[in-house]
């Protein structure tokens, strides 16, 4: 909780001091079998452009702290640096979630660390499935966040859509609460469907194949019937009774 408190202090503070406005990304890709890649961006490079040296040293600090806190969360994070001025003016948190963690709700609580209230749903098995996300934002700062999808979704009420219709977009302004991020996925795996693929299409043939070389070697030797042969002989005896 200390922790959450003093990460919602930092945001408080780029928001406070500063009369620029920060870039901050929150970035889901929604992968097939229902894990997710989590991104978590802070760029205040517009700011540092107005502030004078006190206000510099007290960004930057700012965001140490803040990707420090990222780090204790089990990110990983990329720090972002001007190399023409080498000065850090942002970073880049990056954490996966598998099935399991979405269902226990482990990426809902790294999101709510993030500013965001998030309700999300996750059923079916591991090849058909459907994700549902509800969620709204209590944040001092300005937010974007998005979602990329494996597949078009059923129902969003997003207004910036990709060309392709899987990317969705909502922009957060202000610090109010707001309301309405929601979007719902079916999703059907084809990956899961790659062994059974397999079987249909090579092993089962193969088998067909050995099994019919068996019986006919049998059949060479033994004078037994290949199982063909057997099932058009049992058919002719039935019809003739």
């Amino acid at each position: 909780m200390k922790r959450l408190i003093g990460l919602m202090f930092i945001l408080f503070l780029f928001s406070s001091i500063f009369s620029g406005c920060a870039k901050n990304e929150i970035n889901l890709i929604l992968y097939r079998d229902c894990s997710i890649k989590l991104d978590y961006l802070v760029d205040v490079s517009s700011l540092l452009n107005n502030a004078n040296e006190t206000q510099k040293a007290e960004l930057i600090n700012g965001l140490n702290s803040e990707e420090s806190l990222m780090k204790d969360y089990g990110f990983s994070t990329l720090s972002l640096i001007n190399k023409e001025k080498s000065q850090k003016y942002g970073f880049k948190a990056t954490k996966y979630f598998d099935r399991n963690d979405v269902f226990r709700g482990l990426l809902s609580y790294d999101l709510k660390r993030l500013g965001m209230d998030a309700n999300i749903d996750v059923k079916g098995d591991l090849m058909f499935s459907s994700f549902e996300l509800k969620g709204s934002f209590r944040s001092p700062k300005s937010m974007t966040f998005t979602i990329t999808l494996p597949v078009k979704p059923e129902e969003h009420n997003s207004v910036i859509v990709s060309n392709n219709g899987k990317t969705l977009e909502w922009n957060v302004r202000g610090s109010e609460t707001t309301d309405g991020i929601y979007v719902k996925v079916e999703i059907l795996n084809i990956y899961a469907l790659v062994p059974y693929i397999v079987v249909l299409l090579v092993i089962f043939p193969l088998l067909v194949l050995i099994i019919n070389r068996r019986l006919a070697t049998c059949y060479k030797f033994w004078g037994i019937l290949p199982a063909q042969e057997l099932t058009y002989q049992y058919l002719y005896l039935i019809f003739q009774v």
